[in-house]
């Protein structure tokens, strides 16, 4: 392209550049950086909304860790108390208030899940179609490609496809498995000696916990790695159908 001063993407321009190496380079300058700032754009919308939901998976680790170690925390808290009957009290109160704090903080992040699904479904669900057709195709010309430039530059494509749809549905399996696990982390912890008030809150929480948190896109499937491995084997299935037409 740059013998015959062409452009990499044809645009129009007050001037001719094929005549100017100066103008010529600022003018590829120019569209390079245009590409530039359209993938940086794109990157950082899908890393947003995925960090979004990574960070939702975070909370219910954080969960998860205080439910496992809160009487280890609040022994060092309650142990300048002298009075024995005082401390076992005390210590008790605490954790009671903790796990108060962790389920608002579960009731939260639960509302904050529905927020994010009502606001990205849709857009997620898009962009998933879209790449899963994407791919596709790409993957029915890999099996069309003769040449190795032909193959590589179709890998180049379908590789980040593939990732696309991997890194979306893989925070939503996180979500789920934290999700639910937190049941598990209350039974890793020492409740056999709380108090019955705290053991009563305890068993409801643990209850609230077996249905798993997800994120539904579309309102059709749930982001998860099974959502992955169903669009591949969907689009298998399509490249099947278009090798037996063409």
């Amino acid at each position: 392209c740059a013998i015959f001063r062409e452009l990499q993407l044809p645009i129009w321009l007050p001037v001719d550049v094929s005549n100017n190496t100066f103008l010529y380079a600022v003018a590829n300058t120019y569209v390079v950086t245009g590409y530039l700032h359209a993938v940086c754009g794109h990157l950082s919308v899908d890393m947003l909304i995925q960090s979004y939901l990574l960070y939702c998976a975070t909370q219910h680790r954080l969960i998860k860790f205080k439910q496992e170690n809160i009487e280890k925390y609040f022994k060092k808290k309650t142990k300048r108390v002298s009075h024995e009957t005082t401390t076992e009290g005390l210590l008790q109160k605490k954790i009671y208030d903790q796990i108060i704090q962790c389920i608002k903080v579960y009731d939260a992040v639960f509302g904050y899940a529905g927020e994010m699904e009502d606001m990205y479904s849709f857009g997620i669900f898009s962009q998933l179609f879209v790449v899963s057709l994407i791919f596709s195709i790409c993957a029915y010309s890999l099996t069309k490609a003769t040449s190795f430039v032909d193959i590589l530059y179709i890998l180049s494509f379908t590789i980040p496809m593939i990732l696309s749809m991997f890194l979306y549905c893989y925070p939503g399996t996180l979500i789920i498995e934290e999700s639910t696990s937190i049941g598990e982390a209350i039974f890793k912890s020492p409740w056999y000696t709380y108090d019955k008030r705290t053991k009563i809150l305890l068993l409801t929480f643990v209850e609230r916990t077996n249905k798993p948190i997800k994120v539904t896109v579309g309102k059709l499937v749930d982001l998860s790695l099974e959502t992955f491995v169903l669009i591949m084997n969907r689009s298998y299935s399509l490249i099947a159908v278009l090798q037996n037409f063409y």
